[in-house]
C-alpha cells in the first residue's frame, strides 16, 4: 500500500499475501496503524507479480483535519479501574433514577452488569439511585438465597416441612407478603381463536412435550380438544408483574414473543418475554407494541400479528392481579393470577 504525505513524502507498507488459505485476490480488508500527526492524505493498493505492477480499487482520500483521538486510558493494576467507573456509574445512575418510581425495578442487561460490578461504590450514586440499586440487589441476594433452598432441599421439597421452611424463607427474605402467600399460583386458562375455532369459547393454549424433548406451545386438533382441554396445569398460565406470562405445570418456562411464541427460560432481562393484558383481552407484546399473540392456524401455534382493538381479541386469558412482593417476580417467580 502507497501512502502520501501532506509534506509530499511518500511510504510503501508491504501486505500480507492473504490469510492461509485464502487467495490474496478473495482479501475483503487491510488494516495499517498510522500516527494521525503524521498527516496522511491518501493510499494506493498495489501487486506487483511478474514484473508486472496491478492496482487495485480506487484511490482512497484521507481526511487531515480530523479531531484528534481522545488519550489512551490505563486501567487495571496499579491504575485501578476508576476510569472506567466513571464512564459507567453516571449511566447507570440515570437508568436507576428512571426506575425510582417503578413498583417493580428491572435494569437492563448492561446495567445489571454494571451494577454488580460497581456495587461496592454505591456511595457514588444519588441518593435516589442508591436507593433503587440497594432495592435490586437486596432481591437479588433474596431471590437466590431461595434457588440455594430449592437445590439443597430438592429431594424432601414435597414435604410440608421442607416447604414450611420454603414459606418462611420467602417471608423473611421479603419475596412475599406472609408465609400463607401462594407462590406459584394455580394459573387461568387461555382460550384461542375464540368465534372462529368452532369450539364454544375456542381452543385452550397447552404446553406440549415433543418426542425429541422439546417444549412448544400449542393449540389440540378439533377433535382432541374435548378430552385435552380439562384444566390440567399445562393448560394454565399465570402473567406476573413484569408482564411475563409461566406456564402452570413449568413456571420456569415464560413464553417469547416470537413467531412463533415459544416458551424459553425465563428471564428478568428478556423485554420479549414481556405482555401487556389489555382491557379488552388482547395479550400485547411489549417489545413490539403494535403486536398481540394471535393464532396461526395452520401450525396451531401462537404468533404474533398486528393488533385490531376494533376486533375481538382471538385470545382471551389469563387474568391478570399480582399482590406478592415485586422482587419475586423480578426473578422470574410468578405472582398472584387468576
Amino acid at each position: 500500500m502507497d501512502v502520501t504525505f501532506l509534506d509530499g513524502t511518500a511510504k510503501a507498507f508491504a501486505l500480507s499475501g492473504g490469510v492461509s488459505g485464502v487467495p490474496a485476490a478473495n482479501a475483503l480488508q487491510f488494516n495499517i496503524n498510522i500516527a494521525q500527526a503524521d498527516k496522511p492524505t491518501g493510499a494506493d493498493v498495489s501487486c506487483k507479480q511478474n514484473g508486472v505492477t496491478s492496482h487495485y480499487g480506487n484511490h482512497i482520500d484521507i481526511a487531515t483535519d480530523s479531531p484528534a483521538m481522545a488519550a489512551a486510558v490505563t486501567i487495571g493494576q496499579d491504575s485501578g479501574y476508576t476510569a472506567v467507573r466513571d464512564v459507567e456509574l453516571p449511566a447507570l445512575q440515570t437508568e436507576l433514577e428512571s426506575l425510582a418510581s417503578s413498583e417493580l425495578p428491572l435494569l437492563s442487561k448492561s446495567s445489571m452488569t454494571a451494577l454488580a460490578s460497581w456495587k461496592d461504590s454505591l456511595e457514588l450514586l444519588s441518593p435516589t439511585a442508591k436507593t433503587v440499586a440497594e432495592t435490586i440487589l437486596g432481591a437479588e441476594t433474596a431471590a437466590d438465597n431461595a434457588g440455594k433452598f430449592l437445590r439443597y432441599y430438592q429431594d424432601t421439597i414435597t414435604t410440608t416441612a421442607t416447604q414450611t421452611r420454603f414459606k418462611e424463607l420467602l417471608h423473611t427474605s421479603g419475596l412475599t407478603d406472609s408465609v400463607d402467600t401462594q407462590v406459584v399460583p394455580a394459573g387461568s386458562v387461555i382460550k384461542v381463536d375464540i368465534g372462529n375455532s368452532g369450539v364454544a369459547g375456542g381452543y385452550c393454549l397447552k404446553l406440549y412435550t415433543n418426542a425429541d424433548g422439546s417444549l412448544e406451545a400449542r393449540v389440540p386438533t378439533a377433535a382432541t380438544v374435548a378430552t385435552e382441554c380439562t384444566g390440567a396445569a399445562e393448560e394454565k398460565w399465570v402473567i406476573d408483574a413484569r408482564g411475563a406470562v409461566h406456564n402452570g405445570a413449568r413456571p420456569d418456562l415464560c413464553l417469547t414473543s416470537s413467531k412463533p411464541s415459544a416458551p424459553t427460560a425465563c428471564d428478568v432481562a428478556n423485554v420479549s418475554q414481556q405482555w401487556r393484558y389489555q382491557a379488552d383481552g388482547h395479550l400485547t407484546s411489549v417489545l413490539s407494541p403494535a403486536k398481540s399473540m394471535d393464532l396461526n392456524r395452520s401450525t396451531r401455534l401462537p404468533f404474533l400479528y398486528g393488533t385490531d382493538f376494533g376486533k375481538q381479541p382471538a385470545m382471551d386469558g389469563p387474568e391478570h392481579k399480582h399482590s406478592a412482593r415485586p422482587s419475586a417476580a423480578g426473578r422470574g417467580i410468578p405472582q398472584e393470577a387468576g
